[in-house]
């Protein structure tokens, strides 16, 4: 390898692997096969953002708004035991200007099925951080401090409450009772950025699995083009999978529900995702 080679970031690295700016320290047992596991979820989500021609990209790729990647793990005593962390310590998972960090113990099974008992949620993960991360990194992408009428309308304005004020409340007080009759999510109610994040990521998910099992010959026909036979599509096979996952005892594959607030959103999600692709020239409002 020629020494301008080595000092090129886009001639020794694959595109997956130039976003990123922090990896796990791999002289810890088990981080090798915990950074395997986010990359391979990576991965996933790069091929389908391909898939949907969306614009993304490193510094090094000379992308305008360059996305990175810090994967991260909590500091500890260093004795292999828990004790209380100072807040520096502690590692969010979570994105802001373009970096989406993680904490790498959500590449372990046991860490990451146990936060998703205490949270309360019924879906938690890997693949489904990075398609939450991704969705305010395209939030700050298409609408930065800006978001079109339509946005504000469907998802609220997300300067009031502000941010902050809005996570205290959701982890004292918990989600609306009525909830499920207007989000994706619980943890969509929290707070506009959320319900973007949440509704965009079960986005992500639908066009990943309709994909998938029409590749598998699951569906008989193509991936419908209109969004509204799509969803429909992908929630008649959800049914037919959660019957599948309960056979076997397991949780459902597809636990959402989509009122018709939350179908809105995510139709707005649709033409955000056609207008800034390559999918269809369609206006975003």
């Amino acid at each position: 390898m020629t020494e301008e080679e080595t000092a090129d970031p886009a001639m020794t690295f694959c595109a997956a692997c130039r976003c990123n700016e922090t990896i796990p320290d791999l002289s810890v047992e088990d981080n090798r096969a915990k950074w395997a596991r986010l990359e391979a979820a990576k991965r996933r989500l790069f091929c389908e953002l391909n898939m949907l021609n969306l614009d993304f990209g490193s510094a090094a790729d000379g992308c305008a708004f360059p996305l990175s990647f810090d994967f991260k793990a909590d500091r500890s005593s260093g004795s292999g035991g828990f004790r209380e962390m100072d807040e520096g310590e502690v590692v969010y998972t979570g994105h802001d200007s373009g970096k989406i960090t993680i904490n790498i113990r959500e590449a372990d099974d046991a860490e990451r099925e146990k936060l998703r008992v205490i949270l309360g949620e019924k879906h938690r993960t890997l693949i489904g951080h990075f398609r939450h991360e991704i969705a305010h990194y395209f939030w700050e992408k298409w609408f930065g401090g800006a978001p079109p009428p339509e946005c504000i309308r469907l998802f609220g304005d997300p300067g009031n409450p502000p941010y902050q004020e809005a996570l205290e409340r959701y982890y004292n007080s918990g989600p609306p009772p009525d909830w499920n009759r207007r989000f994706i999510s619980t943890y969509a109610t929290m707070h506009p950025f959320e319900d973007w994040a949440e509704t965009f990521a079960f986005y992500l998910d639908m066009e990943a699995s309709l994909f998938t099992a029409r590749s598998l010959h699951l569906l008989e026909a193509d991936v419908p083009a209109d969004f509204d036979t799509r969803l429909d599509t992908m929630q008649e096979m959800g049914i037919r999978l959660n019957e599948m996952n309960r056979t076997m005892g397991l949780p459902d594959l597809v636990p959402e529900i989509v009122p018709a607030p939350a179908r809105e959103k995510l139709r707005f999600v649709d033409r955000c995702v056609r207008a800034n692709g390559a999918i269809a020239n369609v206006p975003v409002a």
